[in-house]
This record gives structure tokens, sequence and C-alpha cells, in this order.
């Protein structure tokens, strides 16, 4: 066999042992393109009127836990005056909330919030919404790996293109009045060679947040420590237990909850959204502070706070993180494409429907061959059956 025909059963192994799961990873990321824009979208007509002074957090967040039976996993404050204050609780469950007066604008199950879960918990886990999810994980980890491999290959097959400007031409625009395996070839040709480059980014990133050893890989490379080495020796020494995370919620004093928002909210000059997630793990309040529209790491900062007495625990800034750590910080959003702004997201809304013709033509296409070798062994065995049965002897 050839070089080329040896690359091209790779392709073709590859592309169907993995192409249902590459296929679901298509189709979700397609839904999940404008996600930030449409939940901000839902939540519209929840504004309010700015007021001299504010309900104390503290009693929102006692009055919160009270009415529902458990403590919300997060509270997100807003810079803009007309936004409501927000409580996320599991479930999907959330709280809007008037920062003034302390009433309850919304609560309940959001169905967009929802809807964007279950397709997320389907492009992460194959739909699993409970339990470890390690083979689902693994699966949409393997398959992302897989796709990695077939859009690495692709290039050299459709290299063939190439060599006439009339192959060319039929290679990168859809031609009418095709059908069948001629048709779906040419689907297949032009979807890859149009989105094969923003395609290999969105692999890429998904196979650096799918394995550990890829993003230590990436560490390495820019001459930094890998995560779990640096925790490895940032926990030698200590003593069996010390570790064991202990929830300080139950007996904090929500009093006090105001004044470390003021903390974290005076730590960033020109924040635009404080969230602190709960519940409080060894009496630190952790804080994510943004500067921007949530799109970029670079405008994100973490903040932790001894939840008592207010005295910065932690203070991690994008600009402190290492060279390997601030490159990992962006393979999510260039995942997404909203590292690029709009423009990237409709990028990358492109080059997942592009993955979706790829997926769909290629396995048409493999399912053919696999029809017609079929078909030709059948009358291969129906022509050897005959010449034995004229041959023998009467």
């Amino acid at each position: 066999m050839t070089a080329r025909k040896i690359l091209f059963w790779i392709h073709l192994t590859a592309g169907v042992t993995a192409g249902v799961v590459i296929l679901i990873l298509s189709v979700t990321g397609v839904l999940l393109s404008f996600e930030r824009q449409v939940k901000k979208w839902s939540d519209r007509a929840y504004k309010v009127s700015p007021r001299a002074e504010r309900a104390g957090l503290g009693a929102i967040v006692v009055d919160a836990r009270k009415s529902q039976g458990k403590l919300p996993t997060l509270v997100r404050e807003s810079a803009d005056p007309t936004d409501p204050l927000e409580l996320g609780f599991e479930g999907d469950f959330r709280m809007l909330i008037d920062p003034y007066a302390g009433a309850v604008l919304w609560q309940g199950r959001d169905r967009v919030y929802h809807f964007f879960s279950v397709v997320e918990a389907w492009h992460r886990w194959l739909g699993a919404s409970r339990g470890s999810k390690s083979w689902q994980r693994n699966l949409t980890g393997a398959a992302n790996f897989v796709f990695l491999i077939l859009l690495a290959s692709g290039p050299f097959l459709w290299w063939r293109n190439l060599a006439t400007w009339k192959r060319l031409k039929n290679a990168i625009w859809f031609r009418r009045n095709l059908a069948g395996r001629v048709r779906h070839l040419n689907w297949h040709d032009v979807a890859g060679g149009w989105c094969v480059a923003p395609l290999f980014v969105v692999s890429l990133t998904g196979v650096l947040m799918s394995y550990a050893w890829a993003t230590n890989l990436l560490y390495r490379m820019t001459g930094t420590t890998p995560v779990a080495e640096g925790r490895l020796a940032a926990n030698r020494g200590r003593q069996p237990g010390s570790v064991r995370q202990h929830d300080a919620s139950t007996d904090f004093d929500w009093n006090t909850l105001d004044p470390l928002f003021v903390r974290a909210a005076s730590q960033v000059t020109g924040w635009r959204t404080i969230t602190l997630r709960l519940p409080l793990i060894r009496n630190a309040a952790s804080f994510v502070i943004e500067t921007g529209g949530g799109v970029r790491p670079d405008q994100r900062s973490q903040l932790t706070l001894n939840a008592e007495t207010g005295e910065v625990v932690r203070w991690e800034s994008f600009s402190g993180y290492n060279l390997g750590r601030r490159l990992r910080g962006w393979a999510r959003f260039a995942h997404t494409g909203e590292a690029a702004g709009i423009a990237g997201q409709i990028l990358g809304l492109l080059a997942c429907l592009g993955g979706v013709l790829l997926v769909w033509s290629g396995l048409s296409l493999a399912i053919g061959r696999y029809l017609r070798w079929r078909t030709r062994s059948q009358t291969e065995e129906a022509r050897e059956l005959v010449e034995e049965e004229a041959s023998s002897p009467r």
C-alpha cells in the first residue's frame, strides 16, 4: 500500500470509530455558540431602580437560605446599578433579587439556563448529569483527540484537489445537481477545506481541557512546572488530614458579607461583576472578579479573603500567572471562539456546522463504501458458485 492509502485507511477507521461522538460534540457546539448572549437577553426584563441605600447582602443570603432550605452556590453582584443581585443554586435554580429593597424579582428553574445546562452536559459528558461521569468524560476526550488526528490527516488527503484548477474549484464550493457518493464527497471536501483551521483550534483546545497530560505538556513546553506537580510540592510536608475541606458556612456571621464584598471591590478598579462561591471552605471566601464581559481570561482575577478578618489570603491576577497557565487560560475561550469576540463566535458556529457536515458526509461515504464492498463480495461469491456448478461433473 502507498503512504496515501495507509493515511486514508487511518483517516477512515478513526472517523468511523469516533464519528457519532464527534457529531454530538459538533451539534451541541452549534447550540452553545451564543450561550452567553442568550442568557443575558433572557434576563433583560429584570432591571431595578437605583436607590441611595442597599439591602444587606448577608440578610438577603440568610432569607434565601431559609426559603430554599439550602445555601446558594454563588452570589453575583454587578457594577451596573440597574442589575439585580443573582443567587445561584444547584439544579439550575436561580433567584434574582432587588439589591436595594431585598425583594425577590424572580425565582425558579430557569428554562433558558436549564436548556444550556442540558446541552453542555451532552457536550461534555454525553448527557450524564449525575455520578462520576468518568467514562463519558473519557469518551468525549478520546473523540476530541481522534478528531484532532482526522483534522491533521485530512489536508494531506485533500491535497489531491490542487492538481488542477477544475478539481480545486469543485472542492472549494458546493456543486449543484449532484447525488450519492459524488455529492457527499463534494460536501466533505468543501467543509474540510474551509473549516479545517478553526476546527483544529477547537479540537486542540478541547484536548487541552480533556487531558491533564496535555496541559502538563503545554506547561513543560513553556518551561513552567505542571499543575499537578506544583500541587504535590505545595502539599508536601502537611500533616494527614490537614487539607481536608471544612464548610465554615454554618458558623459564619453573614452580617460580615457586605464588608467582604466591599474589600473585593476595592481590589480591582473598573470591575464589572464580583462572584462569591459558596460554601465557605476552610473559612476562606473565594471571589472571582471580572473587568470585562466574562469572555477573556486576562480580564478575570481571583481573590481569596479570610472570612473572619477580611485579610487577603491569596490574590491571583492573569498577569501574575506563568506563561503555561496564561495559555491554558485562553484555551476555554479559544474553544468557544469568545476570545475573538462576536466574530470569533460566528466563526466557531460556522466551524461546528462544518464539523456536522464533515461527520455526516464522512459516515455516508464510509457506509456507501461498505455497501459496495458487500455487493462486490456477494457478486463474486455468486460467480464462483456458478463456475463451480458449471465445472462439476453431471
